[in-house]
């Protein structure tokens, strides 16, 4: 795992989709999400069980708080930012518990959201979460900027085909790459393939 840290008045810490920020197990400091969304898991035997989304504005690892160890492994599905929340205990920032269980709460119902109904109300539901911003601002996601096919699946419990289908319908794949592949194939056959490549090295 690689984490980019950058210098600031805390250290923000750039996770790539797939990368993890905690394990089940370790110690550490509490994480507050700048961007982006992570997923909390536990695994029992060979199961990995999806517990919690935390998204921007989030805190993560509370329970270190109360100096015990992280209960969930912790992963970004999408590229994503932290920074150190920088309280030592749980008395010291009580303001920090009430944000944990307020917390909580919300997140226990956005598994309910999207854990329920039709598959395109749970992506759709998925899509708000991943789109909205620290300053509580709504940012169009990108196709490319999506989490992968099978983490879709496996946050809203479809499948990678349905996802597949009703993400085509929400966030359309763009034309351009069906354009320049038929562009490629006209200029293969009119035999400038060999120039193009040239052009493009």
């Amino acid at each position: 795992m690689n984490l980019t840290i950058q210098e600031k008045a805390v250290n923000t810490i750039n996770i790539k989709r797939g990368q993890t920020l905690t394990f089940a197990g370790g110690i550490g400091p509490v994480w507050r999400v700048t961007n982006g969304v992570f997923k909390l898991v536990r695994s029992e035997e060979a199961v990995v069980a999806l517990v919690q989304l935390a998204k921007a504005g989030d805190l993560i690892g509370v329970e270190s708080l109360c100096h015990k160890a992280y209960q969930y492994t912790v992963q970004a599905i999408i590229d994503s930012t932290v920074e150190v929340h920088t309280v030592n205990h749980a008395l010291s920032d009580p303001t920090t518990l009430v944000q944990a269980f307020l917390q909580q709460q919300r997140q226990t119902y956005d598994m309910y959201r999207l854990r329920t109904g039709p598959i395109g109300q749970r992506l759709a539901y998925l899509i708000t979460l991943l789109e909205f911003r620290l300053d509580g601002q709504v940012v169009p996601i990108q196709r490319t900027e999506l989490p992968t096919l099978k983490d879709i699946a496996s946050t809203i419990d479809s499948t990678v085909e349905t996802v597949c289908r009703d993400l085509n319908v929400l966030i359309p794949a763009r034309p351009q790459a069906k354009v320049k592949k038929k562009l490629s194939a006209n200029w293969a056959k009119a035999g400038n393939f060999g120039s193009f490549q040239t052009a493009a090295a």
